[in-house]
């Protein structure tokens, strides 16, 4: 049996290291977020952290009785032991050689308004509709009176006569247009009841031919007993079995009622920049935006008991 050795040496290894402190991780953090990412941060950190608060852009100073600011009472020492991060060895340890920035041409350079959402109007998508349909230029512009004349809910309920009469056309050269604009998308626009705007729909809901005259039959005889829930009535009147009763008012519930009520309904996008470029002069100056973002400071009381 050999015996056991033990080789004893020392050996100079060189390693390249970054260690990067919690603060450090935290200020990093921070300066990756926007503007409205950063006011929600900061209004975590107020409601988890009591030893910070937040003052207004116009509140004085704390005085204590004999008139001094109690900020000046503070240990200036940890105040700046707490915001003075360690950018010095961040900066020492970061290879700075391999950063390099390339202007982009101006081909190249990508318009920011292009990455705004924006969504069409009820009008914007319906006269986009009618420009693509194919029609003459005097029915475009028929379609673009009606389509003016559309209520929030997407209706047309004005009196065909009055824009027949404004083109110098026949009322029925008014509904032929009317018609077309009835085929748009969202369907059952320009309805002028609900009992059209229903049966418009109906066959976009899977209902066949004899569902739709069921149906039709039900919105034009018994609208009332529909309103009122009053389907015994219905059944004892029509002959139809309550199956069958059920089928026909699940259909109608697939319709949409108000087609024009979800375009109406949508708010417009509004953009909070992070930074403002202001001409200054033969330079540009960039500021910060500081809307929203409340001045904060250390809780006093807890300064003073530490």
């Amino acid at each position: 049996m050999n015996d056991p050795r033990l080789n004893l040496g020392l050996q100079t290894k060189l390693v390249q290291k970054l260690l990067i402190t919690p603060q450090m991780k935290q200020s990093l953090s921070i300066l990756q977020m926007n503007i409205t990412d950063l006011v929600q941060e900061i209004d975590v950190y107020l409601e988890n952290n009591p030893a910070l608060e937040a003052m207004d852009h116009d509140l004085s100073p704390d005085y204590d009785d004999d008139g001094h600011d109690d900020g000046e009472q503070i240990d200036k020492t940890l105040l700046d032991d707490l915001s003075t991060p360690e950018w010095d060895d961040y900066i020492a340890d970061s290879d700075h050689n391999e950063l390099s920035f390339t202007p982009l041409s101006e081909e190249e350079m990508s318009d920011y308004e292009q990455y705004v959402a924006s969504e069409d109007t009820l009008a914007e998508s319906l006269l986009f509709q009618l420009n693509t349909a194919g029609l003459t230029q005097l029915q475009i512009e028929i379609g673009r009176e009606i389509i003016g004349n559309l209520d929030e809910d997407g209706y047309f309920r004005d009196d065909v006569a009055d824009i027949a009469k404004e083109y110098e056309v026949s009322t029925e050269d008014v509904y032929d247009v009317l018609d077309i604009i009835k085929t748009f998308d969202p369907l059952g626009i320009a309805s002028a009841t609900l009992e059209e705007c229903i049966l418009i729909q109906l066959p976009s809901v899977g209902a066949s031919e004899g569902e739709i005259e069921q149906i039709r039959e039900l919105l034009e005889d018994y609208s009332q007993e529909l309103a009122t829930y009053r389907y015994d009535d219905i059944e004892r009147k029509t002959g139809i079995d309550r199956e069958n009763l059920t089928d026909l008012l699940d259909l109608i519930r697939k319709t949409d009622p108000r087609p024009g009520a979800s375009f109406t309904s949508r708010g417009n996008s509004n953009i909070m920049p992070d930074v403002y470029i202001v001409r200054s002069g033969d330079e540009f100056d960039v500021l910060m935006n500081e809307t929203g973002l409340p001045p904060i400071r250390l809780n006093t009381y807890y300064l003073k008991a530490l």
